[in-house]
């Protein structure tokens, strides 16, 4: 793979030009578009852009829902050299609006959903729909696709060291920080987690987790764009719709957290509940044969013990991947055990952001599993159960806090990421 995300996007168009890159609802069917049209509108996109005197060192923010707009938009970005902000569009408007201040953003695109928390914004900001316009003469995206498509596209140098995303960490425990990714981070861990061998160029990913997160922007958008694969964006986390979509669609890879796989787990056995005692007494029998032969004997008889289970959730889905949090050890099993293959993986925004993740043989429930074949890792200062915190080094981690040289001096100590988590091996 080239060594920035633009690179790798067009290499990609080159050798899968007619596979469907992603795909979302829209009413009764699914709106597809495949990679050359997503080139296209890249294309098109960037020149408008860079018309408007963006380029390298502006940033350009993204306040929307997963939807094909928002792929087409930050990787229009990142073609013109500049730095894209996804903002996360559940958090206070206030705090958003202080975000795009601090960023020094100086193009927003919002959807209609989200056009209300961007409406306050100084005339210094342009805002660019990405549905219809809202008031008169103003540009939307699709506009300004149009208007760029005619011509060659611009020649900008983008450097892997250049800064692809500034992604801003939850604040939970602390202020929020602003986190910059270069493109060499993201390409990096993009290959280590491929070289895993988890999914192929045949596989359609299953995008429920918003992708301002840097989890399900890594799994779920930079991984399967670069595979050749195809991405499903659904805007529901209901049941019945989640179920629909895996069906109508043949989901093969779904990414969430823990909340979503323990949702999952209580609805099947919930429902095992409502059964007769004879039901209930054969399928403990089931699922405790499955697990014995899982551990004996290496081999996951599940899918064939639970068939009506998987037939009902989607005979497609191969691979559940859980990160954001620990995942229960139990649901963990407990899912293994009726035939689903569930992994989970480690990291942090400010390592691109995968440290480690489970393979698919040999898991260990509890654990994260080894470290990426590119990323250090050591327990710092272990104590005498081995527990310390974890460090990490390696071409995944960022290049520095936005405008906060002390908080990054602190956190990046002799080469070495001060991940604040602690941990044992």
């Amino acid at each position: 793979l080239p060594g920035t995300i633009p690179e790798a996007f067009i290499a990609l168009t080159a050798v899968a030009a007619d596979r469907v890159v992603m795909q979302v609802k829209d009413g009764e069917g699914y709106r597809r578009h495949t990679y050359r049209e997503a080139l296209e509108d890249v294309h098109g996109l960037a020149n408008s852009l860079a018309d408007r005197g963006l380029g390298p060192g502006h940033r350009v923010a993204i306040v929307a829902e997963n939807r094909p707009e928002w792929v087409i938009a930050y990787l229009s970005i990142l073609s013109i050299g500049a730095t894209a902000v996804p903002l996360d569009i559940q958090m206070p408007q206030e705090q958003l609006l202080s975000f795009l201040t601090t960023s020094h953003s100086k193009f927003v695109f919002a959807s209609a959903n989200t056009w209300a928390l961007v409406q306050d914004l100084p005339d210094s900001i342009n805002v660019v729909s990405m549905d219809q316009a809202t008031k008169p003469h103003q540009p939307t995206m699709k506009d300004l696709i149009t208007q760029g498509q005619h011509r060659p596209l611009i020649d900008i140098r983008v450097d892997p060291n250049d800064v692809a995303s500034l992604l801003y960490t939850s604040g939970t425990t602390k202020r929020p920080k602003g986190v910059l990714l270069t493109h060499g981070n993201f390409i990096s861990n993009a290959k280590a987690i491929m070289e895993k061998g988890l999914a192929g160029s045949e596989d359609n990913f299953l995008v429920m987790l918003p992708l301002h997160h840097a989890y399900p922007f890594m799994i779920a958008f930079l991984v399967p764009l670069l595979l050749g694969a195809k991405m499903t964006f659904l805007q529901s986390l209901k049941g019945p719709d989640l179920v629909r979509c895996i069906h109508e669609t043949g989901i093969t890879i779904a990414v969430g957290v823990p909340q979503i796989f323990a949702m999952i787990r209580r609805a099947i056995f919930e429902e095992l509940g409502r059964r007769s005692a004879l039901a209930r007494w054969l399928f403990t029998l089931l699922i405790n044969l499955s697990d014995l032969v899982r551990t004996h004997i290496g081999w996951n008889p599940g899918r064939l013990l639970f068939a009506p289970i998987h037939r009902r959730f989607g005979p497609s889905l191969r691979l559940l991947c859980s990160g954001g949090a620990q995942l229960d050890p139990q649901v963990s099993k407990d899912l293994g055990n009726l035939g689903f293959t569930i992994r989970e993986g480690y990291g942090l925004t400010e390592t691109a952001p995968v440290i480690a993740f489970s393979p698919l043989s040999g898991p260990k429930p509890g654990s994260v599993g080894p470290p990426l074949t590119n990323v250090e890792v050591r327990i710092d200062k272990p104590n005498e159960a081995g527990v310390g915190e974890v460090v990490v080094r390696g071409p995944i981690v960022m290049k520095a806090y936005d405008q906060a040289p002390a908080e990054t001096a602190e956190a990046i100590r002799d080469g070495w990421f001060h991940t604040g988590d602690l941990g044992y091996r």
